[in-house]
């Protein structure tokens, strides 16, 4: 069963929303590829433990930033919380910059001196709307402790990054800033540099068309929409990100999970 809502309104700045899933048992022969999506969470494990490329997950910890296609095998019953933060909306709850956390899996006690004791509330919660409960008094207590963030800055910042013929030089000196400090700034509270994430947002955009769309002899045109100087550039892009060029991801997208909330 899969469980989806909003946080608190003085959170949605930063978390884009709480999500939960219980399910029946997996196996080892159940791995699936997950693909980076620009966003990082929180997740509270109450079932049986995942693996990530061969290793254990911890039971409560963050996963930052994904630069490229992982694989998750899960080891039995599916029963989890999670939390999934804006590309910046990490930034305000931690004292470390984000890109630390960057294809890493941290557990929880690493980044919150007290997180045992809101592991615990999360797990004493009776359903879904408690463990919502439990992360919105978790995440406005750690906001009213935390650094601030120029929300405002990353939301101009993002679109801008989507245009084939704005540089980062470019985009900075609209902002007054310059190029170096929005890279700095930028890899700060997201975790990847203005260019990567660009890649990675456009990923997302050639997938929802592969999803929702099998007229694939419109990918050329696709490619020149999102900014690509051409279909090899898309192609390269895709493959960097994936494994696999699109065509040849359309052919086998079930092994593939992509989220779109």
């Amino acid at each position: 069963m899969f469980h989806l809502c909003q946080p608190h309104p003085l959170l949605r700045p930063f978390v884009r929303c709480y999500w939960a899933f219980e399910g029946g048992a997996g196996v080892p022969e159940d791995a699936f590829k997950v693909l980076p999506d620009g966003c990082m969470e929180l997740i509270i494990n109450m079932g049986d433990p995942y693996r990530r490329n061969g290793l254990r997950q911890p039971d409560a910890f963050v996963v930052g930033q994904i630069t490229a296609v992982i694989e998750l095998q899960p080891t039995g019953v599916n029963r989890f919380f999670s939390i999934r933060f804006e590309p910046h909306g990490l930034r305000p709850f931690i004292a470390m910059p984000v890109n630390e956390l960057t294809d890493l899996d941290v557990s929880l006690e690493h980044l919150w001196t007290d997180a045992a004791m809101w592991t615990d509330q999360w797990r004493a919660a009776p359903d879904f709307g408690g463990q919502c409960a439990v992360a919105d008094h978790f995440l406005t207590t750690c906001l009213a402790r935390g650094i601030s963030v120029e929300t405002r800055l990353f939301k101009t910042v993002y679109p801008m990054l989507m245009q084939p013929d704005r540089s980062v030089a470019q985009i900075a000196a609209m902002l007054g800033l310059s190029a170096r400090q929005l890279q700095r700034r930028f890899r700060d509270h997201t975790g990847l540099t203005p260019k990567h994430f660009a890649r990675i947002a456009r990923l997302r955009r050639v997938l929802a068309y592969l999803r929702d769309d099998d007229r694939f002899e419109t990918l050329t045109d696709l490619a020149h929409d999102l900014g690509y100087s051409d279909q090899a550039h898309m192609n390269h892009d895709f493959k960097a990100l994936t494994g696999l060029a699109p065509r040849r991801f359309a052919a086998c997208r079930d092994a593939f999970h992509f989220d779109t909330f």
